[in-house]
C-alpha cells in the first residue's frame, strides 16, 4: 500500500514536472527565438551596401528579450493545450497545472514583462552608418549617387537625378558638393537600396503589427491600475478557455487547429479593438444600457471585455459537451 501511493505520486510529479517544463521550455525558447529574429532585423536595418554587416549584437539581442518575453507569455497558454493533444493521458493533473500556470502568467508574470516592455521599448540606439559611395539609390522622383562620403563631418558629394515621370525620358542631373547630412530625418532603414532588397513580408509584418497593438494595450491596461488590467486579462481568460477544444472531435489535428484557430481569432479581435474605432458604438450603446438598467454609475466596460468574457463561455460550453460526449462513447 505504502509503496503503491509512492508511485501515484511520483506519476502526479512527473505529469506536473512535464508541464512546467513544457511550459519553461515555450517562454524562454519563444523569447530567444522572438530576440534573434529581432537582433537579425535590427541588423538588417542598419546594414549599408559595401559594409561589413555584424550580424550579432549582444545589445540588441537582450533588448528582444525583454521586449517580445510578453509575446512568449501570450503563446504559452496555447503551446500547453497543443502539448496536452500530443499526450491525452490523465484529466485533472493536466486541467490543474493548466490553470495554476495560465493565472502565474496573467496575475503575476504579464504585468511585470509588460512593465520591463514600457520602459525599454525606446532604449536601444542603433547608430546607422552613413551610405557608402558607388551606388545609385532611389527617393521618389530622383535619383542620387554619392561619389565621395566624409565621415568625419558627414559631408557627401555626387549627383542626383530629377527623373522625367511625364513621359519617362531621361532626367535632368545636378551635381553637389560637400553637401551636409547632419539634419537628414533619420529612416527605418539606412539604406534604401536594402530597403528595397528586403521587404518585410505581409504575412509577418500583419502578425508583428497586432502583438505591437496589443502590447502596447497591455502597458496602457498595466499602468491604468488593476481594474484597468482585470479589463485586459479578460483576453487572457478566453484564451484559456481555448484548452476546452482539445477534445471537440477524435482528430488531434483537427483539435489543434481549433486551438490555433481559435486563439488567432482573439488576438485578431483584441487587436481591432485597440487599435481602431470599429467597437466605439457599440461600446457606447453597452456602457449607456447598463447605467439605465442599474441607476448608478459603474466603472466604464470595454465592449472587447463583454467580447472575451462570450468567447470564453462558448468555449467552456463546448468543452463540457464535448467531454460528456466523450465519456458516453466511452462507456459504451
Amino acid at each position: 500500500m505504502f509503496y503503491q501511493a509512492i508511485r501515484v505520486i511520483l506519476i502526479i510529479m512527473k505529469s506536473v514536472l512535464s508541464y512546467i517544463a513544457v511550459y519553461l521550455a515555450a517562454c524562454v525558447c519563444g523569447s530567444v527565438a522572438l530576440a534573434g529574429f529581432y537582433m537579425l532585423y535590427t541588423a538588417c536595418t542598419s546594414f549599408v551596401c559595401g559594409v561589413s554587416l555584424p550580424v550579432f549584437s549582444a545589445s540588441a539581442f537582450v533588448h528582444g528579450l525583454v521586449l517580445f518575453f510578453p509575446a512568449s507569455l501570450f503563446l504559452s497558454t496555447m503551446l500547453l493545450a497543443l502539448y496536452r493533444i500530443r499526450h491525452p493521458k490523465g484529466i485533472v493533473i493536466p486541467v490543474v497545472c493548466y490553470v495554476v500556470l495560465g493565472i502565474i502568467t496573467w496575475a503575476l508574470l504579464l504585468p511585470f514583462g509588460i512593465r520591463q516592455f514600457t520602459e525599454n521599448s525606446s532604449v536601444l540606439h542603433v547608430e546607422h552608418v552613413l551610405q557608402s559611395p558607388g551606388y545609385f539609390r532611389k527617393n521618389g522622383d530622383f535619383l542620387y549617387y554619392y561619389t565621395s562620403v566624409s565621415k568625419s563631418d558627414k559631408t557627401v558629394s555626387g549627383i542626383y537625378i530629377k527623373q522625367n515621370v511625364d513621359n519617362g525620358t531621361g532626367g535632368i542631373v545636378y551635381p553637389f558638393k560637400d553637401a551636409s547630412l547632419q539634419n537628414k530625418l533619420p529612416e527605418l532603414y539606412a539604406d534604401p537600396l536594402i530597403r528595397d532588397s528586403l521587404p518585410v513580408p505581409p504575412l509577418l509584418d500583419k502578425i508583428s503589427g497586432v502583438f505591437t497593438i496589443l502590447l502596447l494595450a497591455a502597458s496602457s491596461a498595466v499602468s491604468s491600475g488593476w481594474l484597468g488590467w482585470g479589463f485586459f486579462a479578460s483576453l487572457g481568460f478566453a484564451l484559456l478557455c481555448t484548452y476546452s477544444l482539445i477534445q471537440v472531435t477524435s482528430w488531434r489535428l483537427l483539435n489543434s487547429f481549433l486551438v490555433v484557430f481559435t486563439t488567432s481569432v482573439l488576438f485578431l479581435v483584441n487587436s481591432l479593438y485597440y487599435g481602431t474605432v470599429l467597437f466605439v458604438a457599440p461600446e457606447t450603446k453597452m456602457n449607456t444600457f447598463i447605467v439605465r438598467m442599474l441607476s448608478a454609475h459603474v466603472p466604464h466596460i470595454p465592449f472587447i471585455t463583454i467580447v472575451n468574457l462570450v468567447c470564453a463561455f462558448v468555449f467552456l460550453t463546448i468543452g463540457i459537451i464535448s467531454l460528456i460526449r466523450h465519456h458516453g462513447e466511452q462507456e459504451e
